[in-house]
């Protein structure tokens, strides 16, 4: 093949490609223009002011004031923001299925005329309308139309359903308004006794998910997370029975003036506080500080969180290791005659190893780490252990043959567990760790 012939080809070739290159990138920008047509509701969410839906004769309006979302109608009250921040991320992605008519004639053979829903929402750049109509045949999609616009579309059946919740699962039930991962520190006092608890956040508890929590007073010790998240999410989740109006007079200062003051401090927020001011015919009268209302709470259940003490939020777990780290699990059954050897798999998963049997996949061992680092111990250990042999003993080593922790798991007549590390005795809540051990011993050891 002589020169000109082999210019030319490559003429053509390179040709072929930049008409290829800008087909492609054509088609491209095509796709993302139909895309961005068919979001309804085309807004920076962080500026919506007010979101109304008017449907079946009634009115749901929100508004959003000093970052809280409230209700104004059907009724005046402070609206859920975890439901309204969902139902606006969820607006977001409601999209335009079909356009079905570009010209409609009668808007009414949709079921627009009137529609059977209006969703409003308003931001600082606008308002947006969208009307939705009737479903179409096949029951999945329903007619909609924009305000502003000619045309009829479909929309998801799945997306409007979340309009049509009743106006109650819109409103906030918890007694305080907090997120609990935002929250960095807490602080109790009452006339038994005040506590205070302070988030320790470094780079490799993020890294891991984790927070760590500490008590800073009457005592300094590790506080356990998992108890402190629980506490958070109880005192967000505990329902609210009813509104009393806003508090009028002189807010109380002084923790011998009041039931008891929970503060918790949130990263860019102002703090929220409830202050329990009496109890009355089974009711807690609270005065919940953001949004200045009287609320009243269950006294049977809002009580076990007031007896709460600085003591029950102590890290109490038995064991510290990194199971990253970890090679080889060693579980001993009948005071050592008989034993469960796993060990690291190349895949990172684990395998259990007999001599006389060949080596086979055991992801169990992942649940028995996860149940050994939950592990805590019970306030106090009582004397029912006296004389009673091991159920098991558990060995941990790491990547270098190294012991990375040992010890015994007992359980007594009467149904107690406990754990002996260094020959210390500590009672556990071990039915389930029990049950796994139980399990291992019969699909591993009598097999062989």
């Amino acid at each position: 093949m002589n020169t000109r012939v082999t210019l030319i080809l490559s003429f053509i070739m390179l040709a072929i490609a930049v008409i290829y290159f800008f087909d492609v990138r054509n088609e491209t920008s095509k796709d993302e223009k139909k895309r961005a047509d068919s979001v309804i509701f085309s807004v920076e969410y962080s500026k919506v002011k007010s979101l109304s839906v008017f449907r079946k004769g009634q009115l749901l309006n929100f508004e959003k004031k000093d970052g809280l979302w409230y209700m104004t109608s059907p009724e005046q009250a402070l609206a859920s923001a975890g439901v309204l921040d969902n139902l606006l991320d969820f607006m977001s992605g409601l999209r335009i299925e079909e356009t079905i008519d570009a010209q409609p004639h009668k808007l009414s053979d949709f079921g627009l005329q009137p529609p059977s829903m209006l969703i409003t929402l308003k931001s600082e750049t606008g308002q947006q309308v969208l009307m939705i109509g009737i479903k179409n045949f096949s029951q999945l999609s329903y007619y909609a139309k924009k305000e502003n616009l000619p045309d009829v579309f479909t929309v998801s059946n799945f997306g409007i359903s979340e309009f049509e919740k009743p106006y109650d699962a819109f409103l906030e039930k918890g007694a305080m308004l907090i997120a609990p991962d935002s929250v960095f520190a807490v602080s109790v006092s009452k006339k038994s006794g005040s506590f205070n608890l302070e988030k320790d956040s470094n780079f490799w508890s993020e890294f891991k998910g984790e927070q760590e929590w500490n008590i800073v007073s009457p005592f300094r010790k590790k506080a356990d997370y998992r108890i402190v998240e629980d506490f958070l999410w109880t005192l967000k989740d505990t329902r609210v029975e009813s509104v009393d109006g806003k508090f009028i007079g002189k807010i109380p200062r002084d923790a011998d003036d009041v039931i008891a003051k929970i503060t918790v401090r949130r990263k860019g927020l102002a703090d929220e506080s409830l202050t329990v001011l009496s109890k009355d015919s089974g009711f807690f009268k609270c005065l919940r500080a953001s949004t200045g209302d009287l609320v009243n709470l269950k006294a049977d259940a809002f009580e076990k969180i007031l007896a709460l003490t600085a003591e029950y939020f102590v890290d109490r777990h038995l064991l510290s290791f990194d199971s990253a780290l970890l090679n080889e699990i060693t579980v001993f059954y009948n005071e050592g005659a008989q034993k469960v050897n796993l060990m690291r798999a190349q895949s990172g998963g684990w395998e259990v190893v007999h001599a006389d049997s060949a080596v086979k996949d055991f992801p169990a061992a992942n649940t028995l780490l996860w149940k050994l680092e939950s592990l805590s111990a019970l306030p106090e250990v009582n004397d029912n252990f006296a004389g009673v042999s091991p159920y098991a003993k558990i060995s941990l080593k790491d990547r270098s043959g190294t012991i990375a922790g040992e010890f015994e798991f007992l359980k007594s007549a009467k149904g107690d567990y406990a754990v002996k590390i260094s020959g210390e005795l500590y009672a556990v809540k071990g039915d389930e760790l029990f049950e796994l051990l139980s399990s291992i011993n019969k699909s591993v050891l009598s097999k062989n």
